[in-house]
């Protein structure tokens, strides 16, 4: 892709394009989540399973030797019975401790991205196997990133690992002695403590791996504007979405157009003479939709009614004056306003996602 497509690229991903991306296998992913839950069910193992469950089993493990000798072994029903107590005895161990790691498993799962299964996935590409591509690919930005990631935290880990093990020389001085159960005990605090010290150093690298895989999958979505209008024309054809748009436009014929207003996604007012109620729902309309539109006494209480519904209500006075004049409700705003309402839809959604930006100049977000 040349810099110039990509930078033509301006508008945000629809959700349409997402679910097709994710249909072809293509969605983002963190390794470094993995690396972390790997840590933390090790801590758990050292923490919870070995000290509850560690001391029992050898103990169990140790009687079992000492008795080898005392057992009959005189029937192949005597071997059974000795491999079944053998085998249960393990596995009273080894299950919490696998239990514990299928759970971090798991949420590795979870926190690592969108677990998919897609068929496009398994294709070949040959453009793979093209040398020129791989080296594009080997010093892209990406890969970059990834490398001097996979240096410091590598750095890191082996300096912790290299203080842990330095204590524990440190505390073995010359002339020391330690019964076995003291150096197990010591050998384990260790391996808490470096552990421990592990995922605390990988905690940062996680939240930074999971924001950056995000931000470059969502920046190869974005879409130019012929983009968004070819996806609005392919999606008039839908039948499924055609039919849903009309059951929509069925059910506000059947109401007051007032009670349409918090359905609405925006308001856009000029502050207190013209106001316009938009839906934009993605993947059902195709631009956004006049829900309702008034003037004056109306158009306060479009207002009042959008606020008490927390419906966002941004002033934009050209933006609402034009819109009143060229919307009709129930119907597809002109689409030489397309571009504009797009920006405060974008903002609007933004909010919904906890995602703060700029109005663009000239508009005012009300909040009372």
């Amino acid at each position: 892709m040349s810099t110039d497509d990509q930078d033509s690229k301006t508008e945000d991903a629809s959700e349409r394009k997402l679910a097709q991306a994710r249909q072809k296998g293509d969605t983002w992913s963190s390794r470094e989540a993995g690396h972390l839950m790997a840590f933390l069910g090790l801590l758990v193992l050292c923490l919870l399973v070995l000290p509850i469950y560690g001391p029992g089993f050898v103990l169990a493990l140790s009687s079992v030797f000492s008795l080898a000798p005392q057992m009959p072994l005189e029937t192949s029903e005597d071997l059974s019975q000795i491999m079944e107590d053998f085998a249960l005895l393990v596995a009273g161990f080894l299950l919490p401790a696998l239990g514990v790691l299928f759970v971090f498993a798991l949420l590795s799962m979870v926190m690592s991205g969108p677990f998919l299964v897609s068929p496009a996935r398994l294709k070949p590409k040959l453009s793979k196997f093209n040398p020129a591509s791989g080296l594009k690919r080997m010093f892209s930005a990406q890969n970059l990133t990834e490398f001097t990631k996979n240096i410091l935290r590598v750095t890191l880990l082996g300096a912790a690992s290299f203080l842990a093990m330095k204590m524990v020389l440190d505390s073995l001085l010359p002339g020391v002695l330690l019964a076995p159960q003291g150096a197990i005990a010591l050998l384990g605090d260790t391996a808490v403590k470096v552990l421990m010290t592990a995922a605390l150093i990988l905690i940062p690298f996680v939240a930074f791996d999971i924001f950056w895989k995000r931000f470059q999958w969502l920046k190869k979505q974005k879409m130019t504007k012929q983009d968004q209008k070819d996806e609005m024309k392919d999606t008039d054809g839908d039948p499924h979405i055609r039919a849903k748009r009309q059951e929509l436009r069925r059910r506000a014929l059947r109401r007051p157009h007032m009670q349409t207003v918090p359905e609405a996604t925006l308001i856009i007012t000029n502050p207190t003479h013209f106001a316009v109620a938009l839906r934009y729902e993605r993947g059902v309309d195709a631009a956004p939709v006049c829900l309702a539109k008034g003037t004056d006494l109306q158009a306060l209480r479009i207002r009042d009614i959008a606020l008490d519904h927390d419906v966002p209500v941004i002033e934009s006075p050209p933006l609402a004056r034009a819109l009143y004049a060229g919307a009709e409700e129930e119907d597809l705003i002109p689409e030489e306003h397309w571009a504009a309402v797009a920006e405060l839809v974008g903002y609007v959604l933004d909010l919904r996602r906890r995602i703060h930006r700029k109005l663009p100049e000239g508009s005012h977000h009300v909040t009372d």
